[in-house]
């Protein structure tokens, strides 16, 4: 049995139970068929990661190899508000963007992250996965990049809402600890949040909750995430098991202004489109079908 099929026949076997849904709704994207995320529901959720924080070791960076050689050689990298023109509306403006998307270790050596991460220009070959990349503090332990060996298992199908890839890392198999994937179904209501990297920052959690579970199968949340957060993991607040994958949602900014200016997009709790989750049970069931 290949490593991957090893690494995840456990998990799968209970998982794999009372699963729901087939596909999910494709209202976040865009008219070109590109996949929009990230807005600010009610009162900013977003913090930086502590240790005592749980799950959060277990969460990686998806840098470009290029930016990940600058990084290593102390060379400067472009700030969040220098990419985005932020300015003072986000306390961590000044932080360097570097992830283009987030991910988590499920497996040893295995981490899961969103399908449309990669593409012809961040391919697995360019693509360093960098645990620890979070604010220093006490606790925390040396980042590390580990280089993508293999893509095991990928799809990345908007209209069938299934928009996920498995990947083999470099890192040895007992370095971080994986995280607890859920066997229970998500509900309305639930309290859930993501540990990420939202523009390309340091990681952090937002909170959250479950504001809708759509017919076909997604959750519907009201968490605090930007571009950068594609492929982040999403744990129930209460168990910390995860519960899913973040694939998409409503655009980060608002239209320039006539100053020219950008302005993040602001929403009620329960206003916008909404930030669109993959239950876990629905990607494992998919990459049971390719055994």
């Amino acid at each position: 049995m290949k490593l991957w099929k090893a690494a995840l026949a456990g998990a799968l076997i209970m998982n794999l139970v009372g699963c729901g849904g087939d596909s999910a709704p494709s209202a976040f994207v865009n008219t070109d068929g590109t996949l929009t995320q990230g807005v600010i529901y009610g009162e900013d959720s977003i913090q930086e990661v502590s240790t005592a924080d749980r799950n959060t070791r277990a969460n990686v960076a998806l840098v470009h190899l290029d930016k990940w050689n600058e990084i290593i050689k102390g060379e400067a990298i472009w700030t969040v508000d220098e990419v985005y023109g932020t300015g003072q509306q986000l306390p961590w403006s000044g932080q360097e963007s570097k992830a283009f998307c987030s991910g988590t270790l499920v497996a040893p050596k295995m981490v899961l992250t969103a399908g449309h991460c990669f593409t012809e220009d961040h391919s697995c070959e360019n693509t360093v996965f960098v645990f620890n990349d979070e604010q220093k503090m006490d606790g925390a332990t040396t980042r590390k990049g580990w280089h993508c060996k293999q893509i095991v298992a990928q799809k990345n199908d908007f209209q069938s809402g299934l928009d996920y890839a498995l990947v083999e890392v470099s890192m040895p198999k007992d370095e971080v600890e994986p995280v607890i994937m859920s066997t229970a179904v998500s509900l309305v209501g639930d309290s859930v949040y993501s540990i990420g990297y939202p523009l390309g920052s340091l990681k952090k959690t937002a909170q959250g909750k479950v504001r809708r579970v759509n017919e076909m199968g997604s959750l519907e949340t009201n968490l605090d995430v930007f571009v950068g957060n594609s492929g982040s993991p999403v744990f129930d607040s209460k168990t910390h098991e995860l519960i899913g994958v973040l694939h998409g949602g409503e655009d980060d900014f608002q239209p320039d202004s006539e100053d020219g200016s950008i302005q993040i997009m602001k929403c009620a709790e329960d206003g916008c489109k909404g930030e669109f989750v993959i239950p876990i049970q629905k990607i494992l069931a998919d990459i049971e079908k390719q055994k």
